[in-house]
């Protein structure tokens, strides 16, 4: 730490990477502390979620403590994901950034719920998360529409197809949900090809090179911004960029 400080002083780039490798050892002595809030936090929303799925579905007492257990299962895999990140002297800041973004247990508690519940409650449950995953899907596709509209100004066509490809690139679409001006479309994510060099193969030669003006701009005020700290853009920036296509 003493060396990184030294060479921001100094106005040399500093790796971002570096700074995580010199917390190490003080985010292993901190764990306890840090681990100890995560807990906390996360019973208070894991009892939330088994009241509100016990009112909803009518668990009984025996599938509440296998909820309860479920969830205290899901807590330790999370402090162990967390701890074998901090712990491994070769992670980077990605490793960290996606080890977090991995501890959602929408999907996990899907199939546990599924294997639980019978009858109408197993019916209501996969009715009502097929509709919530529904919403997250339209609201996700039509928040970067609206974003990469803002950028290259698409016409009514290309909406219409970067939808799709949005729709489809969620991690939450299902093929057997029916969505608003999905109907009859044909925007497909060609196999082995990202969202990113499909909506790319919608635009015309110019919009590509606005929304690559964009990204560039929005790399270099970043730059920018942690030059002003003493230092220097990871190479995964686009891990951090909210700015997603």
């Amino acid at each position: 730490m003493r060396s990184i400080a030294e060479d921001i002083k100094a106005g040399r780039q500093v790796d971002l990477d570096d700074v995580f490798d010199a917390a190490k050892p003080w985010l292993r002595d901190m764990a306890p502390i840090f681990d100890r809030i995560r807990v906390k936090d996360q019973k208070k929303y894991f009892d939330t979620m088994i009241g509100q799925l016990t009112r909803e579905y009518n668990l009984n007492e025996a599938q509440q403590d296998e909820l309860k257990e479920w969830f205290d299962k899901k807590a330790e895999e999370n402090t162990e994901a967390f701890s074998g990140v901090v712990g491994n002297d070769r992670s980077g800041l990605e490793d960290l950034i996606r080890s977090t973004r991995d501890m959602n247990v929408d999907r996990d508690l899907d199939k546990f719920m599924e294997s639980t519940l019978s009858g109408d409650e197993l019916t209501a449950y996969k009715t009502n998360r097929l509709n919530e995953r529904l919403n997250n899907v339209q609201d996700e596709a039509d928040r970067k529409v609206t974003r990469l509209d803002q950028i290259v100004l698409l016409d009514e066509g290309q909406k219409d197809q970067v939808f799709g490809i949005m729709v489809r690139g969620s991690d939450d679409y299902d093929p057997g949900m029916q969505l608003e001006g999905l109907a009859g479309d044909s925007s497909a994510l060609v196999p082995g090809q990202s969202r990113n060099e499909s909506i790319l193969s919608v635009l015309r030669p110019a919009q590509r090179n606005t929304l690559d003006q964009h990204r560039q701009q929005e790399r270099w005020k970043a730059e920018r911004d942690l030059r002003e700290v003493g230092l220097s853009l990871p190479p995964d920036w686009d891990l951090f960029d909210n700015d997603d296509f």
